[in-house]
Formats: structure tokens, sequence, C-alpha cells
């Protein structure tokens, strides 16, 4: 029986992963990690800037490794762009204080979550 994530083989994804011979251990910081997993979702069709972010957080939680920027995909990216970012990554910094107060990790979880919510806001 083939493993599928969001009908995506999650063997292709693996296999790809075994091919670049990385050892998770190898990175020293998010950044890091998360580019090298882009790398391996930007091979597999059907999987892109979402599940990079999520596979690289999880990953960088066993790690010790946790973001220092605020990745700007999808549903996160809307939230963002009631503040008027844009991009791939923004500043936790240039966030309003109270989103720098959740960190980054929980910043992206917010953004995503309320991105609705916040479009409706008039800031």
């Amino acid at each position: 029986m083939e493993i599928l994530f969001f009908g995506v083989p999650l063997a292709e994804g693996l296999h790809i992963s075994r091919q670049d011979c990385h050892q998770a251990q190898q990175f020293k910081t998010f950044a890091e990690l998360h580019h090298w997993i882009e790398s391996v979702t930007a091979r597999v069709k059907g999987l892109g800037e979402t599940t990079a972010y999520d596979v690289a957080q999880r990953l960088g939680m066993w790690l010790n490794l946790a973001p220092d920027l605020v990745y700007l995909h999808a549903g996160t990216g809307k939230g963002a762009a009631v503040f008027n970012m844009t991009g791939k990554t923004a500043f936790l910094s240039a966030f309003p204080p109270e989103i720098q107060k959740l960190g980054a990790t929980h910043a992206e979880n917010f953004l995503c979550i309320y991105k609705d919510k916040l479009k409706s806001l008039s800031l």
C-alpha cells in the first residue's frame, strides 16, 4: 500500500531526500534546514511551500532549531499582507509588538489562522 500525503506519494519525497545524502544533524540553523526541505519538495509534484515549512518546522523541533524569521507561505502570507509584508520571509520586528511577542513560530500560526479576521480590521 502506497502512503499518500494529500494525494502525493510520501515515498517519493523520502526517496529524493535520501538521494541528497544529507544528515539532519548537519544543519545548524532553521534557515539551512528549510532551504534543503524546500529543494526536496520542489522536486515532488504536488508539494509546495506549506509542506516545506511544516516538515522543516517538525524536523527543526527535533533538532532544536527554531525559525528566527516569519515564513510567508500560503495563508501566512495573506495574513502578513494586511501589514504590507510581501516576499518569502519577514523579520519578526516588522510586525506590531503584539505579534512580535508570539515569536516567529507562533506568529506564523497566528497570521495563518486569523488571516480572514485580520483582513476585516482597518489597520
